[in-house]
């Protein structure tokens, strides 16, 4: 990988670092049985799941 390629990939990781709100997937988990009103990966997985998965993408991007 070329060095432009690789500060591509950083910044774009940085971008959704940054941007944080609504850069999660969605969970398939609902509130009740209508499946009307989807739980938040933060409720799903709390603020520590937010950071890893966050944290996941940093090393991604900084692979080699």
């Amino acid at each position: 990988m070329n060095r432009s390629e690789r500060e591509k990939r950083l910044e774009s990781a940085l971008v959704r670092i940054e941007k944080w709100f609504g850069e999660f997937p969605a969970t398939n988990q609902f509130w009740d049985e209508t499946k009307e009103r989807p739980m938040s990966y933060a409720s799903c997985y709390g603020s520590n799941g937010e950071r890893e998965f966050m944290r996941d993408i940093a090393r991604k991007a900084l692979e080699k």
